[in-house]
C-alpha cells in the first residue's frame, strides 16, 4: 500500500533497489529488488533512449515559462513498470508537470485482468507514476502517445494497494482510451482528501507501446461558464485567437438548445462577447483533439434564455463530426456584439479547445442579390475561383428538387442568354464534391423562389466530378449560374465554362462525319449534348450494357495491316467508344454484330476510353462516340492515331 510517507522514504527506496543491483551484478545472483514478485526482470537500469530534446526518456524537459517537471529527474532512474516501485512526481507552484516517457521495452504486470469498467482489457506495457493531489481541486491528466501506437490511461488512489482486483475496481470512471494511434487520452481527478494518487500509462493491447508526454494540472471552473457572463474577446488586426476549457463547465440550458439541428447541444459550454463590424465578414472555427464540438452564435441583444438562443442561433452553427473543426461565417449587417459558444451534443462532451475569430476577405459575389458578371464572348465564356472564402447563404434551404440540402458555399455569377440558343455550362471541381444549378436573373432571392426555379437546370453527381447543365433561354435575358456543394466542408478551386452549343449534323449513322487522316492521324471537338439516341437500347457491342445515350458518327478511312489507336476523352459524362466497318451497314443488328471486337466502356464521369484496330483490308470505318446512359452527352475530343 502507499501513503504520504512514501515520499519521504522513496529515495531510500531507490538507494536500497540501485545497492542491490550492484550486488546482483557483482555476485551473479538474481535480482530481487523491493517490490518484486519474484519474476526475473533483472535491475534497474538507465534508460538511455533518446528523445526529441535530446534528454534520457523519462526525463522532464524544461523551460522558461514551462510547466513545472518531475524534480527528481537528476536522481536515478526508476524502473516504474510495476505498481510497486512507480516513479514519484511532484507538481509546481502552479499545480502543473509534464513528463516525457516511454512504455516499449517494458513489461505488462498483471495480464489481460485490468479494464477499470471499460470494454477493453489493458494488456500492454505499462508505466506507474506516484503523485500527492490536494483535497477539493480538480486535476487533469493527459496522456499524449506518439503517432505510431494506441495508448490507454487510468489512475486510482494510492491507498488501494497493488492487486489487479483492487486496481481494476478503483480506476473505474478513471478510465481513457480513445480509438487509434496517437489519440490523446485524458482523465479528471477530483479527490475528497489529500492522498497520493497512481497514475498509469498503458495500452489495449502488448503491441501497443512507444515514447509519450504525460501532463497533470489543477483546472478550475471558467468564469464564462454562462450566457450572462461571456469572457471579452478583443480582434487585433481583425483576428483573435483563444484557448479554453470546457471539462469543468456546466451545461446550462439542458437539451432545449439545437440552433435547428437534429441534435441538442447538452454537453457543456463557455460563452464569449466580441465586437464585429457591419458589412464585414468573419469566420468563427473551433479545433479540439479531446472531444467533439459544437459551435453556434447569436447577438449579444439576444435574451439569455433557451427559447430566444434557439431561434437566434439557427442561422450560425456547426456541428461536425468528431474529429473536424467547426466553423461558421457571420456577417452583421450593423456593428454589434456578437455571443459565441462552445459546446458538444454530448452529455459527456468536454474538454480543452482552441477558437478563433478572423475577418474574411471574402469576393462579392457570395449572395445571389451580387452575383458577378460573367461576359460572353463568341457564345463563350469562364472564369476560375475558389468557394473556400465563400459561405452558405440559405443555411441547406436549397435543394433544387434532390434529396439532399445543398448547404457548402456559394458563388454566384450573371449571364446574358439569347433566345432559342443552347448554352452547356461546365464545371470542373479541384478535388472536391461540388454542386451546380441554375435560374433565371429575374427569380426572387428568396429561399423558396430560387429553389423551384432551379430544379430544371441542376447537376450534383456523387464525388468530385464535373457537373453541366444545359440551358435553352425561350427569351433574351439574364440567367444566374451557382457553384455550390452539399457539404459545409466541401469547397474549393474551380473552373466555370459556358458555351453555346448547335445541333450536330453526324447524329445519324447514315450522316456520318468524314474525318481524313493527315499524317496519319487526326483530333476532332464536337459536343454530345444536342445529339440523339438514333437505335434505344439496341446495341451494346457484346458488353455489359446498353449504349442508349445520344451518339455522333465520324467516317475515317484506314489502310490495312495498320494498327490505329483511337481515343475518347470526354469532359463531363461517362462516354462509351466504338467502331466497325462502314461495309456493315447502318441497321442496329449489323452494327450491333460488328463492333462487337472494337468498343470500350469503363465506368466514370470523364474518364477516356481507347480501342485498337487492325484492318485485314483497306477501307471506311465508323467510329461512334456514345455512353451507356440515355441523356449522358456533353463536350469531348475524339483522337485517331496510326502506328509508326
Amino acid at each position: 500500500m502507499f501513503s504520504h510517507s512514501l515520499s519521504r522514504t522513496f529515495a531510500f527506496t531507490i538507494l536500497l533497489a540501485a545497492v542491490l543491483a550492484l550486488c546482483a551484478s557483482a555476485c551473479g545472483d538474481r535480482n530481487l529488488g523491493p517490490g518484486d514478485d519474484g519474476g526475473s526482470d533483472g535491475a534497474a537500469r538507465e534508460d538511455t533512449r533518446a528523445i526529441a530534446d535530446g534528454a534520457p526518456s523519462g526525463e522532464a524537459s524544461a523551460g522558461d515559462g514551462a510547466p513545472a517537471h518531475d524534480t527528481s529527474a537528476d536522481s536515478a532512474p526508476v524502473d516504474n513498470q510495476r505498481c510497486t516501485t512507480p516513479r514519484q512526481l511532484a507538481l509546481g507552484s502552479t499545480g502543473q508537470l509534464e513528463i516525457k516517457d516511454d512504455t516499449a521495452g517494458q513489461a505488462n504486470q498483471f495480464g489481460t485482468d485490468i479494464s477499470c469498467g471499460s470494454s477493453s482489457t489493458f494488456d500492454g506495457a505499462q508505466r506507474y507514476y506516484l503523485v500527492a493531489l490536494a483535497a477539493g481541486k480538480t486535476y487533469r491528466v493527459t496522456l499524449e502517445p506518439d503517432a505510431s501506437f494506441d495508448a490507454a490511461l487510468y489512475a486510482f488512489a494510492a491507498s488501494t494497494g497493488c492487486s489487479a482486483q483492487a486496481i481494476d475496481a478503483a480506476c473505474e470512471g478513471y478510465v481513457s482510451d480513445a480509438q487509434g494511434a496517437g489519440k490523446i487520452e485524458t482523465i479528471t481527478i477530483s479527490p475528497i482528501i489529500a492522498q497520493d494518487w497512481v497514475i498509469v500509462a498503458d495500452s489495449y493491447t502488448a503491441s501497443e507501446a512507444g515514447p509519450f508526454r504525460l501532463r497533470i494540472e489543477e483546472i478550475a471552473p471558467p468564469s464564462n461558464g454562462t450566457c450572462s457572463a461571456p469572457a471579452a474577446l478583443a480582434l487585433v488586426g481583425g483576428s483573435v485567437k483563444v484557448n479554453g476549457d470546457t471539462t469543468l463547465a456546466a451545461n446550462q440550458f439542458g437539451q432545449d438548445v439545437s440552433c435547428g439541428t437534429p441534435y441538442d447541444f447538452d454537453g457543456a459550454q463557455v460563452y464569449y462577447k466580441v465586437a464585429l463590424q457591419g458589412g464585414k465578414h468573419y469566420e468563427v472555427r473551433v479545433t479540439s483533439n479531446t472531444f467533439d464540438t459544437a459551435l453556434y452564435a447569436f447577438e449579444a441583444t439576444t435574451p439569455c434564455s433557451a427559447a430566444a438562443i434557439n431561434l437566434r442561433c439557427a442561422g450560425a452553427v456547426s456541428d461536425e463530426t468528431n474529429g473536424k473543426p467547426d466553423v461558421i461565417t457571420l456577417s452583421p449587417k450593423t456593428d454589434g456584439d456578437y455571443i459565441i459558444v462552445v459546446d458538444s451534443d454530448w452529455d459527456d462532451g468536454a474538454g480543452t479547445f482552441a477558437l478563433s475569430v478572423d475577418e474574411l476577405k471574402l469576393p462579392g459575389n457570395i449572395t445571389c442579390a451580387a452575383p458577378s458578371p460573367l461576359a460572353l464572348a463568341q457564345g463563350s465564356g469562364q472564369v476560375k475561383a475558389d468557394t473556400s472564402k465563400s459561405r452558405d447563404e440559405f443555411a441547406g434551404a436549397i435543394d433544387c428538387g434532390a434529396t439532399l440540402g445543398l448547404d457548402g458555399p456559394q458563388l454566384y455569377y450573371r449571364v446574358a442568354l439569347a433566345a432559342g440558343k443552347t448554352y452547356r455550362v461546365d464545371l470542373t471541381p479541384n478535388g472536391f464534391d461540388a454542386a451546380l444549378y441554375a435560374f433565371p436573373a429575374a427569380t426572387s432571392c428568396q429561399s423558396a423562389a430560387l429553389n423551384a426555379a432551379c430544379a430544371a437546370h441542376f447537376s450534383d453527381k456523387a464525388g468530385s466530378k464535373a457537373e453541366s447543365v444545359m440551358i435553352t433561354p425561350a427569351q433574351n435575358g439574364d440567367y444566374i449560374v451557382v457553384v455550390d456543394s452539399y457539404s459545409a466542408s466541401a469547397a474549393g478551386a474551380f473552373t466555370l465554362d459556358i458555351q453555346q452549343i448547335t445541333t450536330p449534323t453526324n447524329t445519324t449513322c447514315q450522316n456520318a462525319k468524314t474525318i481524313t487522316l493527315s499524317n496519319g492521324q487526326a483530333t476532332e471537338s464536337a459536343d454530345t449534348s444536342l445529339s440523339v439516341n438514333e437505335f434505344g437500347r439496341s446495341i451494346d457491342c457484346g458488353g455489359s450494357y446498353d449504349y442508349d445515350g445520344p451518339q455522333l458518327y465520324y467516317r475515317v478511312r484506314l489502310e490495312a495491316s495498320k494498327t490505329y489507336s483511337i481515343g475518347l476523352t470526354p469532359s463531363a459524362f461517362d462516354g462509351s467508344l466504338y467502331a466497325f466497318p462502314a461495309s456493315a451497314g447502318c441497321s442496329a443488328a449489323a452494327i450491333n454484330i460488328a463492333c462487337a471486337p472494337y468498343f470500350a466502356e469503363k465506368a466514370g464521369s470523364g474518364g477516356s476510353e481507347s480501342l485498337s484496330i487492325t484492318p485485314q483490308s483497306t477501307g471506311d470505318w465508323i467510329v461512334v462516340v456514345d455512353s451507356w446512359l440515355s441523356g449522358e452527352g456533353g463536350a469531348m475530343s475524339l483522337a485517331i492515331l496510326s502506328a509508326p
